[in-house]
């Protein structure tokens, strides 16, 4: 296997072994695919522990940790594999993954330990630029992804979906089913506990959500549940019932959208 010092000799994704890490199934499965043409081996984990476990017996060269995974969240998955390797010379690039894009929280994590940060969704570009740059040590530097002024954003994108399975259609499909229950689930669970002023478990729900709504093209419900998942986290009443209203909006159209398609 090589090492992330050869690699960075090389400059080569395609030379490396990188690890992805996040209990959400469909983001996993959307940054698998985004880097499976590219990298040399793409292993995965739904948890910390086992991603300790990996990289304890594989050092994978770069790591892209999920920070809010239950049990052993991101930071503290990084924290163990360092401490389990020391005196090893195993350093891996580790990347936070995160739909929480606070810079408080890019900072807090950047300080501890994680060599670049990541808000998501995040595209395939974003990640491989990112990676790149890590890679030959230049300054990473994503680039927004710009709305067209030309037409309405869609209620699903299935061009920017398409483009986070490398064309599959089918995966995609699959995908979408899957996300179609998550926002169920997320909506009823809103609806029944919103009221009883218990945010933190909403906003994790919600975290999750902002991921897996952009990459299945839904990028307007993504942005309103960052919004909503703000508004929780800092507690702000004054914007949670709008930012709910607006959710719930933008919820119903897309799961009329996902009907359409069955």
């Amino acid at each position: 296997m090589w090492s992330v010092y050869r690699a960075r000799l090389m400059n080569s994704l395609a030379q490396i072994q990188i690890l992805v890490a996040d209990d959400n199934e469909i983001n996993r499965r959307f940054v698998v695919e985004a880097l499976r043409s590219e990298v040399s081996e793409v292993l995965e984990t739904d948890n910390g522990q086992q991603a300790v476990s990996i990289c304890t017996r594989l050092r994978p060269d770069v790591l892209l940790l999920d920070i809010h995974m239950p049990g052993m969240d991101g930071l503290e998955t990084l924290n163990r594999i360092i401490s389990n390797t020391t005196g090893d010379k195993y350093k891996p690039i580790a990347v936070a993954l995160t739909a929480d894009a606070r810079q408080a929280e890019k900072e807090r994590l950047l300080a501890n330990g994680f060599d670049a940060f990541l808000s998501k969704p995040v595209s395939s570009n974003d990640i491989l630029q990112c990676i790149n740059s890590l890679l030959s040590n230049t300054e990473v530097a994503l680039q927004a992804e710009q709305i067209s002024d030309l037409r309405p954003e869609p209620v699903l994108d299935d061009q920017k979906a398409l483009r986070a399975t490398n064309g599959s259609w089918e995966l995609l499909q699959t995908l979408r089913q899957m996300f179609s229950e998550e926002l169920r689930v997320t909506c009823a669970e809103l609806e029944s506990r919103l009221q009883s002023g218990h945010y933190e478990p909403l906003a994790e729900q919600l975290h999750k959500l902002i991921a897996s709504a952009g990459y299945c093209g839904a990028s307007r419900l993504s942005r309103s549940a960052r919004d909503l998942y703000e508004s929780l986290l800092l507690q702000d009443l004054s914007r949670i019932g709008t930012a709910y209203a607006t959710f719930l909006g933008q919820s119903d159209e897309v799961q009329r959208q996902l009907q359409a398609y069955r």
